[in-house]
């Protein structure tokens, strides 16, 4: 709603599935740019020209979006996962906690970066810690979980490693 003259403006969003409404609404940066969870992916709605996207995901129960200071989005599901969301495309689930009844609820991007997340089942708090930046011509190693279906990337060569020996 435009204060001065109270007029609405309405943002109709593209029905992908019938899952396609936004539950949870963000913005990001100093930009006209919105962003929202549905329970089948995330959407932004640029409010200077009124152009609304959709990005499918997967299956999901947003409870909980935060934006870090680099536009990276982060959602709670209830799960023992969060959705790692790069716009304009690019998403992961991180498996936060070890227990498979753990319901990831509350959230906090906090400005160094550091997002933390809390289990309401568990009564435990999860600390995601910012990625390091790695010098020009480093080695990058991609995992591949069959179980998961998941890729996973890191440059982090202890990391690598421990990933290696089953950690």
């Amino acid at each position: 709603i435009n204060p001065n003259t109270t007029v609405f403006t309405d943002y109709a969003v593209p029905q992908r599935s019938a899952n396609t409404i936004p539950e949870r609404i963000v913005g990001v940066g100093t930009g006209g740019v919105v962003w929202f969870a549905t329970r089948d992916g995330f959407g932004s709605v640029d409010t200077a020209i009124g152009v609304v996207q959709v990005v499918l995901t997967e299956a999901q129960q947003p409870r909980r979006l935060a934006a870090g200071a680099d536009g990276t989005l982060w959602l709670t599901d209830g799960t023992q996962y969060v959705t790692q969301f790069t716009p304009p495309a690019n998403y992961a689930r991180l498996k936060v906690f070890g227990n498979a009844n753990a319901q990831s609820a509350g959230l906090h991007v906090h400005t160094d970066g550091v997002v933390y997340v809390s289990d309401v089942q568990g009564g435990k708090l999860a600390r995601i810690a910012v990625a390091q930046n790695t010098p020009t011509d480093t080695i990058v190693t991609e995992f591949y979980n069959s179980t998961l279906n998941h890729y996973f990337v890191t440059a982090n060569l202890a990391e690598a490693a421990s990933i290696d020996s089953g950690g």
